[in-house]
């Protein structure tokens, strides 16, 4: 190359702002020989001076393009970082959604379980917290419906068979108090005749007698008698 000017070029990965070897090579050759001759020497030092110019304007070009390219390099390498966290957040994000989404199905089939275990149902775990909201109310519906006609034939069942037996106890009450009366009944007619003779025995009269011994006697027997006829009236009342 014959041009004077530097050209700045992306290197290897170790090196990263390289000079055209070239382009070095022709300054190194061109202006490593100049020598100043003495103070005198005005074309030494005007040449000396217009190379230093020449390097100095390519070091000042190298070390702006340097800055750039370090500048860029920031730039990618925060652009790198920025992308990483921002699929990072993406992956994180999608992860929490996950758990939520797990818990919240957990919640909902522990729920709905519990509801179709109240009416006496069983449906598999899993599949409830995939369920619809739609598809979850007419399952349970359906089966509540079904609860519903279930326990009202049980109730109605549980009234017929009440009725009945409360039935059958008032006819075995008035069964019992029929036998009773019959018997009641039938008893009459001795009750008469054992009552007849507490009558009987009341119609006596104490006898008229003349002796203290007779009187004492008499008032005994008189006494039994009543005691008598006492204990026939209330053995005969228990008929």
């Amino acid at each position: 190359m014959t041009s004077n000017n530097l050209e700045v070029v992306q290197g290897k990965v170790f090196d990263i702002i390289g000079v055209a070897d070239a382009v070095i090579a022709e300054m190194a050759d061109k202006y490593l020989p100049l020598k100043i001759n003495g103070i005198d020497d005005r074309e030494g030092f005007k040449a000396v001076h217009a190379a230093r110019m020449i390097v100095k304007d390519s070091r000042i070009k190298v070390e702006k393009k340097r800055k750039e390219l370090k500048e860029d390099a920031l730039r990618y390498g925060q652009a790198i970082l920025d992308e990483e966290a921002r699929k990072q957040k993406v992956i994180d994000d999608a992860k929490r959604a996950e758990e939520l989404e797990k818990t919240r199905k957990e919640a909902t089939a522990k729920a709905r379980n519990e509801s179709l275990l109240e009416i006496g149902y069983q449906y598999p775990f899993d599949d409830l917290g995939d369920m619809s909201d739609n598809g979850w109310i007419d399952l349970f519906n359906v089966h509540k419906k079904a609860w519903d006609e279930k326990k009202h034939a049980e109730w109605m069942a549980e009234q017929e068979e009440k009725a009945k037996r409360e039935a059958e106890e008032k006819a075995a009450k008035e069964l019992a108090a029929k036998i009773k009366e019959e018997k009641k009944a039938a008893r009459a007619p001795d009750k008469t005749k054992i009552l007849l003779i507490a009558d009987t025995l009341d119609a006596i009269q104490t006898p008229d007698v003349k002796t203290d011994e007779g009187k004492a006697v008499a008032l005994a027997i008189m006494m039994d008698i009543q005691a008598l006829i006492k204990s026939i009236r209330e053995r005969a009342g228990a008929l």
